[in-house]
């Protein structure tokens, strides 16, 4: 499954490519490949900041295919970590949960500080919401009680009340 949202991920950048004038693919794939895991932290860093600040002021639906591709192996690896609440959450709602999650920390969070940690900062904060809403779902299935449960409750209170009169009966 990991493999699937990986594709997923790339296949949403290569879209945004395909959909691209050649002047803004070069400029997409020129910031895309300095984003390689290869450069130093602090420059990767200070791209990765100015793809977060070009994806805030810019047209977010422009910039969230390279932001999600350039983080994808943070996406990734966590998805594998997190456990999913069969069978309420599905593998893909996970996915998804992440994805939304990175989208909001990337909006939303303060870039102050140095940027030369700006990746791991925005994958924990995405990997703390999606775990707390885990978390917060896997403590409202636990306060359920099953529809199976409170027929076979049913049941054995009308057995019990029938096997009471036999009581009650059997002494006169």
């Amino acid at each position: 499954m990991a493999s699937t949202f990986s594709r997923q991920l790339r296949e949403g950048y290569l879209q945004l490519l395909r959909s691209l004038q050649p002047g803004q693919r070069a400029l997409v794939t020129g910031l895309r490949a300095s984003l390689s895991t290869q450069s130093p932290g602090e420059e990767r860093g200070a791209k990765l900041e100015a793809l977060v600040t070009a994806y805030r002021s810019g047209p977010r639906a422009f910039w969230a295919p390279v932001l999600l591709d350039s983080l994808a192996w943070g996406l990734v690896a966590s998805k594998r970590r997190l456990r999913r609440e069969t069978p309420f959450i599905a593998e893909e709602d996970i996915g998804q949960h992440l994805v939304m999650a990175l989208l909001a920390a990337a909006a939303d969070m303060p870039l102050g500080g140095t940027s030369a940690y700006l990746d791991r900062r925005l994958l924990a904060r995405t990997n703390q919401v999606v775990r707390r809403s885990l978390e917060r779902e896997r403590r409202r299935i636990a306060r359920q009680t099953s529809l199976d449960f409170l027929l076979d409750r049913d049941e054995a209170m009308a057995e019990w009340e029938r096997w009471k009169s036999m009581i009650a009966n059997h002494g006169n």
